[in-house]
């Protein structure tokens, strides 16, 4: 029995295939005939559906948001901070001393503590006192490893005041490793005249001094020590969908697979507890834009995680905000929250926005097999007589305005010119409007190509002319698919 492989009337959804069948002698009885008959017929229903079709899985974005973590370490690099105090009266002063352990890059030391209101160290240098918050990171002499600083507390109670010393890249200016401590600071307390309007102890009057007493903390360390979990974005690229290399960059392609490598550590003295990490990313599908994993184990104090975020198809533009934050619910009782978030920018060139208007382009991305059991898209060059063919375009509006809605056509010219169009197969019968440089990734599946030889498909966008574009010269792409 010779079954015709050919595509044929795919505008009106339908399959014609002919079959002979030997002739009958009459001694045949009609249940064998009606039999027969029948296994015929089902046989055309299941190839007139499967000759081609799109893969359902496909039909958003080839690949979304992947993270993947390392398992916890102890990083190899690190910078360990300590106080010879662990609370002081309000004007009084303590020293700091730092360690670091496997520093493999040139760079300098900053220090810094967090904003709170009414309160403030000062670096002590001689008789000389340099201001250091948040808005104001001092620069430490390279050969110092300890320093001494003096806390002023006017808030009306007690605080805990992070210490915070960060080895900066001289290369790019980054955060390479932090390290962190804390001391309590004593509220300053007005001392009150006594009757007569002298003050008490007929000593000279002093405008504060410290309270010994149990004080309120405004942000009272936990028992046990208090977490500090602080992140950092340690490279960003490209990685090769094929071979899986990547390339550190921020100047890519719009089709490019991008990565982002981070790391958490818990500088603090305690376990963090759960965490939730957020990512903002400049992907071209709204759903990919920002994601979210919830209830990430503790990380123990002194320990770090590894972690790696990569998504496809970045939009077009300079300075795309690529952004990391560890606790964006604020759930976590930690010493600092300055330091969970990182960000970085990155640039996306070679398409995108073009031209005013609308401008629909195809592109061919890849050819491969489709497994017929999951569905499953795999590139290959291969494909063997009876394997589900597979083509993944892409197609882009290069214009500034939306398309509105559109359809395309996949047609294999030397298979009698006979054609699928999108609108025949899918139940929404059009595809949804393209944003200004928005790009979508399809794949389709093609049964019963011919054998030995090669088949050639043609994927033509807006087929009928039906959109008015600034450039019609784009809306067609082929590629010859040779099945052993």
């Amino acid at each position: 029995m010779e079954k015709d492989k050919n595509i044929d009337n795919f505008s009106i959804n339908r399959q014609e295939i002919r079959e002979e069948l030997p002739e009958k002698t009459p001694s045949r009885s009609i249940l064998l005939r009606i039999l027969i008959l029948g296994v015929v017929l089902i046989v055309l229903i299941v190839l007139s559906i499967g000759i081609v079709k799109l893969v359902p899985a496909a039909l958003s974005s080839f690949a979304s948001v992947n993270f993947s973590f390392s398992s916890l370490f102890s990083p190899k690099e690190k910078i360990t901070v300590s106080s010879d105090k662990s609370r002081i009266n309000s004007e009084e002063s303590f020293t700091v001393s730092f360690k670091h352990i496997g520093a493999t890059i040139d760079g300098y030391y900053n220090l810094s503590t967090t904003c709170q209101n009414n309160f403030k160290l000062e670096y002590q240098t001689g008789n000389n006192h340099q201001s250091v918050d948040c808005n104001n990171k001092l620069r430490l002499e390279a050969s110092s490893t300890s320093f001494t600083l003096i806390g002023v507390n006017n808030s009306g109670s007690a605080v805990t005041a992070p210490v915070s010393v960060d080895f900066i890249s001289k290369l790019d200016g980054k955060i390479v490793v932090s390290g962190e401590t804390s001391v309590v600071i004593n509220t300053a307390v007005s001392i009150p005249p006594n009757n007569n309007g002298s003050n008490n102890n007929n000593t000279s009057p002093k405008a504060t001094s410290s309270s010994n007493a149990n004080p309120n903390y405004s942000n009272p360390p936990t028992a046990g020590g208090t977490a500090d979990l602080v992140v950092r974005i340690t490279a960003i690229g490209v990685r090769d969908r094929n071979t899986g290399v990547f390339t550190p960059t921020t100047d890519v392609n719009t089709n490019d697979r991008v990565t982002v490598q981070f790391q958490v550590d818990n500088i603090g003295s305690a376990p963090s507890g759960p965490w939730t990490l957020r990512a903002i990313l400049p992907a071209v599908s709204p759903s990919d834009q920002t994601k979210y994993l919830y209830n990430q184990s503790s990380i123990p104090p002194g320990i770090a995680l590894a972690g790696e975020v990569y998504f496809d198809y970045v939009q077009t533009g300079q300075n795309r905000l690529v952004q990391i934050n560890i606790d964006p619910t604020d759930q976590l009782k930690e010493l600092r929250k300055d330091n969970n978030m990182a960000s970085i920018t990155i640039n996306a060139t070679n398409s995108g926005v073009t031209s005013n208007g609308v401008d629909l382009s195809v592109s061919i991305l890849d050819t491969g097999i489709i497994d017929r059991s999951s569905g499953q898209y795999i590139q290959t060059s291969s494909i063997n007589n009876g394997d589900r063919a597979g083509v993944r375009f892409q197609v882009t509006n290069n214009g500034s305005a939306s398309s509105g809605t559109w359809v395309f056509r996949i047609s294999l010219p030397n298979s009698n010119n006979n054609y699928y169009s999108n609108n025949n197969f899918d139940t929404d019968s059009t595809q949804p409007s393209l944003a200004g440089g928005e790009s979508r990734i399809y794949t389709v599946g093609l049964d019963g190509l011919n054998n030995q030889s090669n088949n050639n498909i043609r994927i033509t966008v807006d087929p009928n002319n039906n959109i008015n574009e600034t450039e019609e010269n784009n809306n067609t792409a082929s590629v010859n698919i040779y099945t052993n």
